[in-house]
Protein backbone atom coordinates (compact mmCIF):
# COMPACT_ATOMS: atom_id res chain seq x y z
CA UNK A 1 0.00 0.00 0.00
CA UNK A 2 1.43 2.97 -0.99
CA UNK A 3 -1.55 5.22 0.63
CA UNK A 4 -2.73 4.67 3.82
CA UNK A 5 -6.56 5.46 4.48
CA UNK A 6 -6.23 8.77 5.57
CA UNK A 7 -4.48 9.56 3.06
CA UNK A 8 -6.84 8.47 0.42
CA UNK A 9 -10.25 9.85 2.28
CA UNK A 10 -7.43 13.21 2.24
CA UNK A 11 -7.03 13.12 -1.78
CA UNK A 12 -10.51 12.72 -1.81
CA UNK A 13 -11.28 15.40 0.20
CA UNK A 14 -9.18 18.28 -1.82
CA UNK A 15 -10.31 16.69 -4.94
CA UNK A 16 -13.92 18.82 -3.65
CA UNK A 17 -11.93 22.18 -4.04
CA UNK A 18 -11.92 21.83 -7.67
CA UNK A 19 -14.64 23.64 -9.48
CA UNK A 20 -13.63 23.04 -13.03
CA UNK A 21 -10.07 22.01 -14.26
CA UNK A 22 -7.15 21.87 -11.90
CA UNK A 23 -5.41 25.07 -11.35
CA UNK A 24 -1.80 25.69 -9.88
CA UNK A 25 -3.59 26.17 -6.44
CA UNK A 26 -5.06 23.13 -6.48
CA UNK A 27 -1.79 21.07 -7.61
CA UNK A 28 -0.03 22.96 -4.72
CA UNK A 29 -2.45 21.62 -2.31
CA UNK A 30 -1.47 18.28 -3.09
CA UNK A 31 2.02 18.56 -3.61
CA UNK A 32 2.53 19.77 0.34
CA UNK A 33 -0.16 16.98 1.23
CA UNK A 34 1.82 14.34 -0.96
CA UNK A 35 5.10 14.63 -1.08
CA UNK A 36 6.68 13.13 -4.59
CA UNK A 37 2.90 13.05 -6.34
CA UNK A 38 2.29 15.03 -9.24
CA UNK A 39 -1.58 15.68 -10.70
CA UNK A 40 -2.12 14.29 -13.94
CA UNK A 41 -2.94 16.65 -16.34
CA UNK A 42 -6.05 15.31 -17.31
CA UNK A 43 -7.19 15.58 -13.51
CA UNK A 44 -10.76 17.56 -13.60
CA UNK A 45 -13.44 17.96 -10.95
CA UNK A 46 -14.74 14.37 -12.10
CA UNK A 47 -11.86 12.23 -11.65
CA UNK A 48 -8.60 13.17 -10.67
CA UNK A 49 -5.37 11.07 -10.60
CA UNK A 50 -2.24 11.50 -9.33
CA UNK A 51 1.23 10.01 -9.68
CA UNK A 52 4.68 9.36 -7.79
CA UNK A 53 7.14 8.29 -10.31
CA UNK A 54 9.56 7.16 -7.76
CA UNK A 55 6.68 4.42 -6.28
CA UNK A 56 5.19 3.96 -9.81
CA UNK A 57 2.12 4.30 -8.27
CA UNK A 58 -1.16 5.70 -9.91
CA UNK A 59 -3.77 6.88 -7.54
CA UNK A 60 -7.15 7.93 -8.94
CA UNK A 61 -10.20 9.45 -7.18
CA UNK A 62 -13.88 10.01 -8.48
CA UNK A 63 -15.16 13.00 -6.92
CA UNK A 64 -18.96 12.85 -4.85
CA UNK A 65 -21.87 14.77 -5.40
CA UNK A 66 -20.84 19.08 -5.69
CA UNK A 67 -22.31 20.42 -9.45
CA UNK A 68 -26.33 20.17 -10.69
CA UNK A 69 -25.07 17.45 -13.23
CA UNK A 70 -24.13 15.24 -9.99
CA UNK A 71 -27.71 15.50 -9.07
CA UNK A 72 -29.46 14.33 -12.02
CA UNK A 73 -26.91 11.32 -11.74
CA UNK A 74 -28.14 10.67 -8.01
CA UNK A 75 -31.40 11.05 -9.49
CA UNK A 76 -30.77 8.12 -11.96
CA UNK A 77 -29.12 5.81 -9.77
CA UNK A 78 -32.02 5.90 -6.97
CA UNK A 79 -33.94 4.88 -10.21
CA UNK A 80 -31.50 2.07 -10.94
CA UNK A 81 -30.51 4.00 -14.48
CA UNK A 82 -26.90 4.70 -14.01
CA UNK A 83 -26.10 2.45 -17.00
CA UNK A 84 -27.74 5.42 -19.20
CA UNK A 85 -26.11 8.11 -17.33
CA UNK A 86 -23.58 9.83 -19.37
CA UNK A 87 -21.41 10.94 -16.07
CA UNK A 88 -20.95 7.28 -15.38
CA UNK A 89 -19.69 5.99 -18.50
CA UNK A 90 -17.47 9.25 -19.17
CA UNK A 91 -15.95 8.71 -15.63
CA UNK A 92 -14.95 5.24 -16.34
CA UNK A 93 -14.00 6.09 -20.31
CA UNK A 94 -11.45 8.77 -18.08
CA UNK A 95 -10.14 6.53 -15.82
CA UNK A 96 -9.23 3.83 -18.33
CA UNK A 97 -7.36 6.43 -20.42
CA UNK A 98 -5.47 7.83 -17.19
CA UNK A 99 -4.50 4.17 -16.66
CA UNK A 100 -3.28 4.18 -20.38
CA UNK A 101 -1.14 7.17 -19.80
CA UNK A 102 1.38 5.51 -17.21
CA UNK A 103 2.77 2.34 -18.50
CA UNK A 104 5.03 2.00 -15.80
CA UNK A 105 2.79 2.07 -13.05
CA UNK A 106 3.48 -1.04 -11.17
CA UNK A 107 0.95 -0.20 -8.26
CA UNK A 108 -3.15 1.66 -8.74
CA UNK A 109 -5.07 2.40 -6.38
CA UNK A 110 -8.59 4.38 -6.34
CA UNK A 111 -10.79 5.88 -4.21
CA UNK A 112 -14.31 7.97 -4.29
CA UNK A 113 -16.40 9.36 -1.57
CA UNK A 114 -20.16 9.37 -2.07
CA UNK A 115 -21.48 8.91 -5.29
CA UNK A 116 -17.65 8.89 -6.15
CA UNK A 117 -17.33 5.55 -4.51
CA UNK A 118 -20.43 4.35 -6.64
CA UNK A 119 -19.42 6.07 -9.91
CA UNK A 120 -15.76 3.85 -9.54
CA UNK A 121 -17.60 0.67 -8.31
CA UNK A 122 -19.53 1.37 -11.32
CA UNK A 123 -16.82 1.84 -13.50
CA UNK A 124 -14.29 -1.20 -12.58
CA UNK A 125 -17.56 -3.53 -12.71
CA UNK A 126 -18.46 -2.88 -16.09
CA UNK A 127 -14.63 -2.49 -17.15
CA UNK A 128 -12.66 -6.52 -16.75
CA UNK A 129 -9.16 -4.11 -17.93
CA UNK A 130 -9.91 -1.21 -15.90
CA UNK A 131 -10.56 -4.38 -13.18
CA UNK A 132 -7.66 -5.71 -14.05
CA UNK A 133 -5.37 -3.13 -13.27
CA UNK A 134 -6.68 -1.60 -10.54
CA UNK A 135 -5.23 -3.47 -7.26
CA UNK A 136 -6.59 -1.50 -4.74
CA UNK A 137 -10.00 -0.11 -4.24
CA UNK A 138 -11.52 1.89 -1.12
CA UNK A 139 -14.73 4.08 -1.13
CA UNK A 140 -15.95 6.25 1.51
CA UNK A 141 -19.47 6.46 2.82
CA UNK A 142 -20.77 5.30 -0.93
CA UNK A 143 -24.41 5.87 -2.14
CA UNK A 144 -26.20 3.07 -2.29
CA UNK A 145 -24.22 0.76 -3.78
CA UNK A 146 -25.56 -2.41 -5.06
CA UNK A 147 -23.76 -6.07 -5.53
CA UNK A 148 -21.65 -7.16 -8.46
CA UNK A 149 -21.39 -10.53 -8.88
CA UNK A 150 -18.90 -10.22 -12.08
CA UNK A 151 -15.76 -10.41 -10.51
CA UNK A 152 -14.88 -11.98 -7.31
CA UNK A 153 -11.48 -11.03 -7.20
CA UNK A 154 -12.41 -7.40 -7.21
CA UNK A 155 -14.25 -8.27 -3.69
CA UNK A 156 -10.62 -8.91 -2.36
CA UNK A 157 -9.58 -5.59 -3.82
CA UNK A 158 -12.44 -3.87 -2.48
CA UNK A 159 -13.14 -2.08 1.07
CA UNK A 160 -15.99 -0.05 1.91
CA UNK A 161 -15.16 2.82 4.89
CA UNK A 162 -18.53 4.06 6.45
CA UNK A 163 -19.14 6.30 9.80
CA UNK A 164 -21.98 4.41 11.74
CA UNK A 165 -24.31 7.30 11.75
CA UNK A 166 -23.96 8.19 7.78
CA UNK A 167 -27.81 7.88 6.52
CA UNK A 168 -26.21 7.88 2.91
CA UNK A 169 -24.35 4.64 3.18
CA UNK A 170 -26.73 2.96 5.53
CA UNK A 171 -28.03 0.13 3.25
CA UNK A 172 -25.95 -2.95 4.18
CA UNK A 173 -23.14 -3.34 1.67
CA UNK A 174 -22.15 -6.20 -0.42
CA UNK A 175 -18.08 -5.41 0.29
CA UNK A 176 -15.85 -5.48 3.27
CA UNK A 177 -16.73 -2.58 5.14
CA UNK A 178 -14.96 -1.20 8.46
CA UNK A 179 -16.89 0.95 10.32
CA UNK A 180 -15.57 4.03 11.78
CA UNK A 181 -16.25 6.05 15.18
CA UNK A 182 -17.60 9.86 13.89
CA UNK A 183 -15.55 13.02 14.93
CA UNK A 184 -16.73 16.04 16.25
CA UNK A 185 -20.51 17.16 15.75
CA UNK A 186 -23.17 14.82 16.97
CA UNK A 187 -25.21 16.32 13.68
CA UNK A 188 -25.61 13.45 11.49
CA UNK A 189 -24.87 15.10 8.41
CA UNK A 190 -21.77 15.62 9.68
CA UNK A 191 -21.24 11.40 9.08
CA UNK A 192 -20.54 11.38 5.87
CA UNK A 193 -17.95 13.86 5.63
CA UNK A 194 -14.51 12.84 4.45
CA UNK A 195 -12.98 14.60 7.55
CA UNK A 196 -14.09 11.14 9.85
CA UNK A 197 -11.26 9.02 7.80
CA UNK A 198 -8.87 11.18 8.30
CA UNK A 199 -6.11 10.57 11.03
CA UNK A 200 -8.58 8.11 13.02
CA UNK A 201 -8.48 4.51 13.26
CA UNK A 202 -11.49 2.03 12.69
Amino acid sequence: MSLTVSQMAKASQLHYNVKNKFQKKHKKEYSDAFNGYEIDKTSDNNVMGMYNKDKAHLHINHRGTSKPLDLVSDRLKTLGLEKIDPQYNSRRKHTKQMIKSYPDAQHISASGHSMGGDTLLHAVHQSPSLAKHIDEIKVFNPLSVKKYDRDKDLHKKTQIHRTKDDIVSMIKQPYNTIIHKKNGSENTLEAHGLHNFINEEP
